[in-house]
């Protein structure tokens, strides 16, 4: 790479100045070959240039890929004359790509050669290709991406390459970057979230008339995707009412007595058969009888033969007569992971709550508030009118039943002010009975943020070389290396980076310019930019200082970052 030129964290392709669909992706499908499930699917997305896509669904979360199963994805493309497939997938989660071993269990996965002497832009015909991927059980977990790249002609080895060389101006092809996440297998639970369960009921499997209704009432319970080998144990517990972490519910070794379960044979489904706890009714069964109203975990923690471990939580309710709660925030849409979502300044940013009836008992009125507030300060900037919910006078309503959600919208939030916030919703309603369940973000829950920026705003990070009060030999040269990020909405292209060293009296002793091609906004916003190298001939004490030079950043308060370090002499 040569000087001058930046190093970037999950290489882009905003750069490229003129794309041709020589080389198109039609149909994704990606299958747990482990699980035996279908875990994403999308069809027919036609010519896209460079797309970045989660998983579809109201959530927008990743493609959550299980940790030490095995995983088959199936590409449908086709390309001008020929060309090739290529799969890459981050294992390490380090936003770089390892393109030097291929195979299943590499981050560069595989390729495909195909010729087509149907000379089509777009492709007309279109074939089929699959690849295995393997995430071993030292996979770490956390957010990833998966690439998938159709590039005519060139091979190339490189996923920042689509054809002939990084950089290049001429998108002959095309990429799509999937959002993955890789977590820790973990089974169903029962009871899960969502899940109201009456009040003094015994849960003991059977089915039985309530309130003249035949209801099934389940035994607390793990279920697998699929049989877990001789060996896996488990851990299952309850804890609450919120926010006492009391347990309630401890689930036992029938065979030992010990919490912790050993599976001695194939099992894909597990039922409690012994329990202990105030919520439990004898060790001799795994029933659970909760005796107080209001919010509970399930927490299970599975641990495979190999001794690899992971724990997963889940909240359920406990029904009073009568009990109002907020149940989820729609909008704003947060920040952080997954989504990493910002707002432009002086413009509309919906406002809306999901509440849910978590009483026995039907709901004629109730209120809900929404307040956001500055995070930096914890003020509070805007207090929306209030929604007030009546069916005894509004006569397109009805009562809110049992286990019915309702979506409150409140005015729009503007502000010209950028910055980072949080949102706070709170139902009232008079005869409540647990208050825990309120608000949302729950009273002990983290803050749900969001963010407000400048379309173009860039800013300066930390050096990485050298560092505060780093020594450094006379004459030996160090690359110097800053981190600078994209805090705007819009992606940034064809920036230029300065840095200048000053010795002790104020002279001038290095000045130099780095220049990076993309910048995206958004979860990879980050990149480490590498300056020519720094070579110095006088001992002392310098300072260097880097900033980013960009024509369309209106703020300019950020975007220098300085350090002082140390020159000695060598041996």
């Amino acid at each position: 790479m040569p000087n001058g030129k930046a190093q970037a964290q999950y290489c882009g392709f905003g750069g490229t100045g003129y794309w041709l669909a020589v080389g198109q992706i039609n149909n994704v499908t990606l299958m747990d070959v482990t699980e035996g499930t279908r875990i994403f699917e999308r069809l027919n997305t036609g010519y896209e240039q460079w797309a970045t896509v989660e998983k579809t669904g109201t959530a927008n979360n990743p493609i959550e890929m299980n940790i030490g199963n095995e995983f088959e994805i199936d590409i449908n493309w086709g390309i001008y004359y020929q060309g090739y497939i290529r799969v890459y997938i981050d294992r390490n989660g380090d936003q770089r790509w390892d393109n030097i071993q291929m195979g299943p269990d590499q981050e560069y996965v595989g390729n495909a050669f195909k010729t087509d002497y149907m000379y089509y832009i777009p492709p007309i015909e279109f074939i089929n290709t699959k690849f295995k991927i393997s995430i071993s059980d030292d996979v770490p977990e956390g957010p990833s991406v998966l690439r998938v790249m159709a590039n005519y002609y060139y091979y190339s080895n490189d996923a920042c390459n689509l054809y002939y060389q990084p950089g290049y101006y001429y998108g002959y092809g095309e990429i799509e970057d999937y959002a993955v996440n890789f977590v820790a297998s973990l089974p169903e639970v029962y009871p899960t979230a969502g899940n109201i369960l009456y009040n003094n009921e015994r849960y003991d499997g059977t089915t039985r008339d309530y309130k003249g209704v035949p209801t099934q009432f389940k035994l607390p319970s793990v279920e697998f995707k699929g049989a877990q080998p001789i060996g896996t144990r488990i851990e299952y517990s309850i804890v609450g009412p919120l926010p006492s972490n009391e347990v309630v519910y401890k689930a036992l070794d029938p065979s030992t007595g010990s919490n912790s379960i050993r599976f001695n044979s194939p099992t894909q489904k597990y039922s409690m058969k012994s329990a202990t706890g105030s919520a439990s009714v004898s060790t001799s069964e795994g029933t659970f009888k909760p005796t107080k109203g209001g919010e509970y975990k399930t927490i299970v923690k599975v641990t495979k033969a190999n001794g690899k471990s992971s724990e997963g939580v889940k909240v359920f309710t406990v029904a009073n007569n009568y009990d109002m709660s907020v149940s989820a925030i729609v909008s704003p849409r947060t920040n952080r992971y997954p989504r990493f979502f910002k707002y432009l300044v002086n413009t509309n940013i919906a406002v809306t709550g999901q509440v849910q009836n978590t009483g026995l008992n039907p709901i004629t009125r109730f209120e809900v508030t929404a307040k956001i507030y500055n995070a930096k300060t914890n003020a509070i900037v805007a207090n929306l009118p209030k929604h007030v919910f009546d069916s005894d006078i509004d006569p397109n309503l009805r009562p809110l039943q049992s286990g019915e959600k309702y979506e409150v919208n409140f005015a729009a939030f503007q502000t010209p002010f950028t910055g980072e916030y949080y949102v706070k919703f709170e139902v009232s309603y008079t005869y409540d009975e647990e208050k825990y369940n309120n608000t949302l973000p729950r009273p002990d829950g983290e803050k749900h943020y969001f963010e407000v920026q400048y379309n173009d705003q860039l800013a300066a990070g930390e050096f990485e070389a050298p560092i505060s009060g780093q020594i450094l030999k006379v004459n030996r040269p160090i690359a110097p290396k800053v981190v600078f990020l994209n805090q705007g909405i819009s992606d940034a292209s064809n920036i230029n980076f300065h840095m200048v060293v000053k010795d002790q009296a104020g002279k001038q002793v290095y000045n130099e310019v780095s220049f990076l091609e993309d910048m995206p906004q958004g979860r990879y916003n980050e990149k480490l930019v590498t300056f020519p190298n720094l070579v110095l001939s006088e001992p002392g004490s310098y300072t260097a200082c880097a900033w980013v030079d960009y024509p369309y950043d209106i703020v300019n308060d950020d975007d220098t970052t300085c350090v002082t370090f140390e020159v000695e002499l060598g041996i």
